[in-house]
């Protein structure tokens, strides 16, 4: 994990999702979680990534319709690329709560 703003960090309960993402991707045994093929440049990772920047550093603190479905929908797809059972029930609520929205 990146030591800026999470040196004392040792849990996830204790980081933002920035910071799981950082030990998702840099970390090859996650690959095995995962559906999709983490070494590739785009990923399931990366584009749900990329929407918490967008996020972020949006100047509006807003976004539009389409880009607020555009964002569920990656981290449903996220949630969805789950391959190991004992992680199905949690990212199955997840998805429900998502699709709520």
């Amino acid at each position: 994990m990146s030591k800026d703003g999470y040196q004392d960090v040792n849990q996830a309960e204790g980081t933002d999702f920035n910071g799981i993402f950082n030990v998702i991707y840099n970390c090859e045994y996650f690959q095995t979680y995962f559906k999709d093929d983490l070494t590739q440049l785009e990923n399931v990772c990366t584009k749900a990534r990329d929407v918490g920047r967008a996020v972020r550093h949006s100047s509006t603190m807003s976004m539009t319709i389409q880009n607020s479905d555009r964002a569920i929908d990656t981290l449903v797809s996220l949630m969805q690329n789950l391959k190991h059972v004992d992680h199905q029930a949690a990212s199955r609520t997840a998805v429900d709560k998502l699709t709520q929205v």
